[in-house]
């Protein structure tokens, strides 16, 4: 009878070792995804390669084994999942913790990853004052692009941009010339520095947020003129 008794507890203790085994894969796999999300978001938004960030965090989320940093204690082991929002995101409710504890972590983690964005979040470059650059080519462009700021009868902010806005909505010129060709060839050269490599962050910045006011400029609905 012993024997039969024994044979059983070995049996059920089998299973029971199996069953925490597959829930540790289970976690180990589910913060991996989490990590490996975050990840290539951030990648992302750095300029990186989606699918090569992607690759390495999910090869560093096998490495450094997630799992092992948690207890395997019961507490840390999966009871059950549940739905959260409006997308019925999935989320882990571990042995030893309710619904609403469940849903609370999740949410702090969802507020600790917004407040990790906006600190990645940079301020807007302000094109109405001359900005400031290291690149000389691009220092250029800019000189050209602002020639008209500080001078009698300045239209608008000054700029080219704002000189081609007026020329397109009145049909007349700017101190008798018209500004939307030179404003054409001053983009096509933003354009060159922009995929030249040679930009700083910063830089890539300006040229890439005056590239943009240049093309809203001669996108204004044309009256006459040139």
């Amino acid at each position: 009878m012993s024997d039969i008794v024994e044979a059983y507890r070995k049996r059920r203790q089998a299973r029971l070792d199996a069953k925490k085994a597959e829930q540790r894969k289970t976690i180990e796999a589910y913060y991996a995804r989490r990590d490996a999300r975050i990840k290539v978001r951030q990648n992302a938004e750095s300029g990186a390669d989606k699918a090569i960030a992607g690759k390495n965090t999910l090869q560093s989320g096998r490495k450094n084994v997630i799992i092992s940093k948690r207890n395997t204690d019961a507490d840390d082991q999966i009871k059950s999942w549940m739905k959260i929002g409006r997308n019925e995101q999935s989320v882990p409710v571990f042995y030893g913790e309710t619904k609403e504890k469940a849903e609370k972590r999740f949410v702090g983690e969802k507020d600790k990853e917004r407040e990790k964005a906006e600190k990645r979040k940079v301020d807007p470059i302000d094109i109405n004052a001359r900005p400031k650059v290291s690149d000389p080519p691009l220092k250029g462009h800019i000189n050209e692009l602002y020639k008209g700021q500080g001078s009698k009868n300045q239209i608008g902010n000054g700029t080219m941009m704002d000189a081609v806005r007026n020329e397109r909505r009145t049909g007349k010129p700017t101190k008798d010339r018209y500004h939307s060709k030179k404003a054409r060839i001053i983009r096509d050269k933003l354009k060159e520095r922009i995929s030249s490599g040679k930009l700083s962050k910063h830089d890539k910045r300006v040229a890439r947020a005056l590239n943009e006011d240049i093309r809203k400029a001669l996108n204004v609905t044309r009256r006459s003129g040139r």
